[in-house]
């Protein structure tokens, strides 16, 4: 072999050898979720955080009012878990009372790190969310079920595919999920919002 030929085939080793450090993996849910504690913008009102057990770079916050089966260890959350226990929301109107009565579940899904908002109301052993879209043209509404179980002594849930319905016709988008939620340290800090 010529000596081009052997610096060639040096140059391509090394570059194929530094190759593996150049190639990042992708974040983790937790990584996310790490990052999002260390900035300080993980959204208030949560008292618990959980993780698929299928990493997707997805995780969710959430806190349960109404009907409580583990109180949060958050001084300013248990505090406003109480006073709704309590009945201490007459600032709100009789429907939304009603609703808390019954149990809600205010919960913050982050994908890769960005936020949407649900809440979820107690509907027997699941906690169920339903929006409506309209469609326009005279279509009927496009209805959207998105239900999910929880097993409050293992902190293990279930997340069972959206349901769109159209007038009676209903069909299934995603797929079950499962995993495991935690209950949030007492010194995560939350961010408040403006």
């Amino acid at each position: 072999m010529t000596t081009k030929v052997l610096k060639l085939l040096a140059t391509l080793w090394c570059l194929i050898a530094t190759l593996p450090g150049q190639i990042t993996k992708p974040l983790t849910a937790r990584d996310y979720y790490n990052e999002l504690v260390k900035a300080n913008a993980l959204e208030k009102f949560a008292s618990h955080v959980c993780f698929s057990d299928k990493d997707d770079g997805t995780f969710w916050t959430f806190i349960h009012f109404g009907w409580n089966p583990s109180p949060s260890e958050n001084a300013e959350l248990r505090a406003l878990q109480e006073k709704s226990e309590r009945g201490e929301y007459n600032h709100l109107t009789k429907e939304l009372q009603a609703t808390w009565d019954r149990g809600l579940l205010h919960v913050v899904t982050y994908w890769k790190g960005v936020p949407h908002t649900t809440d979820l109301l107690k509907d027997g052993d699941s906690w169920t969310s339903v929006s409506q879209k309209e469609n326009g043209n005279g279509l009927p509404p496009t209805v959207f079920k998105f239900t999910m179980q929880m097993n409050w002594k293992t902190l293990r849930y279930v997340r069972l595919p959206l349901e769109m319905c159209m007038e009676k016709n209903c069909q299934f988008v995603g797929e079950v999920e499962s995993g495991r939620c935690e209950i949030l340290p007492v010194d995560v800090p939350i961010l408040e919002k403006q």
